[in-house]
């Protein structure tokens, strides 16, 4: 039986926010009827996607830097904060209300992240 590697934070974050996506434009569109089923798959290769899901992932990395006080880098504090993870002192939680801002307010519909 092969041991399961724990997952870093980052991956965890990608994981989680790549899931949470998915289930809101499912839920959105293929559910209720604006998308055949099949056609997701058109929007998960789309750069709106991309936009959406890397929208969710930093913004969930800069709501986890002001948990902690202090600046995440990839120099050495998001690694202590990953061992943290790793070791079951820490789990950040995901806040849907990212998702609302996404598919109600059309925040990124009002900012240049490019």
């Amino acid at each position: 039986m092969t041991k399961l590697m724990p997952l870093t934070l980052n991956e965890y974050i990608v994981e989680v926010a790549t899931s949470r996506l998915a289930n809101k434009f499912q839920d959105k569109y293929i559910y209720a009827g604006k998308y055949r089923e099949g056609e997701e798959y058109t929007y998960f290769e789309s750069d709106e996607y991309v936009d959406y899901l890397n929208y969710l992932i930093e913004t969930w990395k800069i709501h986890i830097e002001n948990e902690f006080y202090y600046d995440i880098n990839y120099d050495g504090n998001f690694e202590y904060i990953s061992k943290y993870f790793e070791d079951g002192v820490y789990c950040p939680d995901f806040n849907d209300e990212w998702l609302y801002d996404i598919f109600e307010h059309h925040i990124l519909d009002r900012v240049v992240l490019k």
